[in-house]
């Protein structure tokens, strides 16, 4: 109600209840605020702290893991060093077998060469022979005359 620019809550006097129940009112809904800040800290608090311990896992998870790529990486060095010497070994025998097939071919000339000669025949001496003989420093003049 409005008169002369004046309402009726502008004439009203504080009385001690009144002033009494604001108050409490008031501490009722800063009581209510605190425990709800409370709470609020209470659960944030939690979850930190999960966090927190989640973090720690993860921290020795990366540590494991960082080991295992680290043993991994030394295997796989090992593996390619064995390969490696693998590699080597084929190599060498490679040259071995080479060397082995140029004495076979040696020998069966000079088997063929010798056969040859039992059965008769008058044939020349292979010239792979001959070298060879030449360069044991042989100086043996074989004719190929039976």
């Amino acid at each position: 109600m409005w008169w002369k620019g004046l309402c009726f809550s502008d004439l009203m006097y504080v009385t001690k209840q009144n002033m009494a129940n604001a108050v409490s009112n008031l501490t009722k809904h800063l009581d209510h605020v605190s425990d709800a800040l409370a709470a609020a800290k209470r659960h944030l608090t939690q979850r930190i702290e999960n966090l927190d311990g989640k973090i720690d896992e993860q921290i020795e998870i990366s540590k494991l893991i960082r080991s295992e790529v680290t043993d991994a990486h030394a295997g796989l060095s090992q593996i390619g060093f064995d390969l490696n010497t693998l590699h080597q070994m084929v190599s060498g025998l490679d040259g071995k077998l080479h060397a082995l097939e140029d004495k076979q071919e040696f020998a069966n000339a000079g088997v063929m060469y010798l056969c040859g000669i039992v059965n008769g025949k008058r044939m020349p001496m292979p010239e792979r022979i001959q070298d060879q003989f030449q360069l044991a420093g042989n100086s043996m003049q074989i004719r190929g005359s039976y």
